[in-house]
Order: C-alpha cells, then structure tokens, then sequence
C-alpha cells in the first residue's frame, strides 16, 4: 500500500549475518518476500494471473531442481537455509494476507493515514 520510488543515486548496503539463526531468519525473509510479491500481482489483474499461472512451472522448476542457474552453486549451501527459503516462499502468501487485512483495520480506525 505504499509508494516505491526509483532513485538512480541511492546507495544499498547489505550486512552479512553473524550467526546460521540469523541468516536462517533472512532466507525466510526472502522466499516469503518473493512469494507474497507473486501474490499480490496475482490478486492485481485477471491478467497478471494468467501470466503468473502460464511460468509458474517454469518458476517452481527453478525454484526447486538442484540442476537450476539458482540452486546449482549451492553445493556448499546448508540444506538449513535451503529448508528455511522454502518454508518462507510456503507462508508468503498467507502472511501478504494478513498484512492486507492489517492495513484495512488501520485505515478503518485512522482514515486521515491513508496513503491511497
């Protein structure tokens, strides 16, 4: 429910994890990411959904095959962060869910911080 803005100067900077727990907690953090952003656009348009449902094989075959350009690096990767990663992409969209119905109750209760 926010506006994004693209800002060629920006600068990012990304912070290595300290501990297995705490980049454990990250690979959650990005499979969930992905998978709720999937189901927002999803929900978005009739067209976005017939886009989403004709790569969907091909995403989850990424997703999912050892031999993929995503996974075939990962000879090292603990199968941890691998399970944790998945586990996020399985709750993505229930969380994009409940996040939709939080903002719905803010807006009810505070109308004035609506930013649509």
């Amino acid at each position: 429910g926010r506006v994004l803005v693209y800002e060629p100067r920006a600068v990012v900077r990304h912070y290595g994890r300290r501990d297995v727990g705490a980049l454990r907690t990250q690979m959650f953090g990005y499979g969930s990411g992905m998978s709720a952003v999937i189901v927002k656009h999803f929900v978005a348009s009739p067209r976005n959904a017939v886009g989403i449902i004709a790569r969907l094989p091909a995403g989850l075959r990424k997703l999912l095959h050892p031999g993929s350009e995503k996974n075939v690096g990962r000879v090292e990767f603990p199968r941890e962060l691998a399970r944790a990663e998945l586990r996020g992409y399985a709750a993505g969209p229930i969380l994009y869910v409940r996040s939709r119905r939080a903002a719905r109750r803010r807006r009810r209760a505070d109308p004035l911080t609506d930013p649509a």
